[in-house]
């Protein structure tokens, strides 16, 4: 019966030699070392800058429309510290869904296009135009030129009874209200 706990204490033993023979050298040797007195950030991959995509509706002309906005987009680019790309398209209807589809980050619209893309897909507005100290809007009423003058107040609808061609159906001067 003495040989039993023999038989035990020597198992133990070849169990454990087994165990520490997984531990070779060249297995330790091949793991880094770390100090935690000495930690370094981890190197990151190069992330490429991304430009601020901004729409305008060249009602000008392509060339115009870049010569006119050249000095904000720059001046934008500076601030942001980020290169800012100009997305032109002809009508405020193709700025919108750039906008809307996310293809751009902001754009520059007239009055109905925001009111348009609000109402249809919940367009936010960034800013607005202050001239002389004052947030207004200003529209000129183009009228026939036998026309007796009258003074105009915004208020009622009156688009049906401008059938101007204008060169985006979003522009806003067509659709603005006015009582005779």
């Amino acid at each position: 019966m003495r040989q039993r706990p023999e038989l035990g204490v020597r198992l133990m033993l070849w169990a454990i030699i087994v165990l520490l023979a997984g531990c070779t050298s060249t297995q330790a040797e091949s793991l880094p070392t770390v100090r935690l007195h000495n930690l370094q950030p981890l190197p990151t991959a190069r992330q490429e800058i991304v430009p601020l995509r901004v729409s305008v509706a060249a009602m000008i002309s392509p060339q115009g429309t870049v010569e006119s906005y050249r000095p904000l987009l720059d001046y934008l680019a500076q601030k942001l510290g980020r290169p800012v790309e100009l997305v032109q398209r002809r009508t405020y209807a193709e700025v919108n869904n750039l906008i809307r589809y996310h293809q751009v980050d902001m754009a520059f619209i007239c009055t109905r296009a925001y009111v348009v893309g609000h109402r249809e897909f919940g367009m936010q507005l960034l800013a607005i135009p202050e001239v002389q100290g004052q947030v207004v809007y200003f529209s000129k009423i183009i009228v026939r030129r036998d026309t007796q003058r009258r003074r105009f107040r915004i208020s009622v609808e009156v688009s049906s009874l401008l059938p101007i061609p204008f060169p985006t159906p979003a522009t806003s001067i067509r659709y603005t209200s006015f009582t005779l």
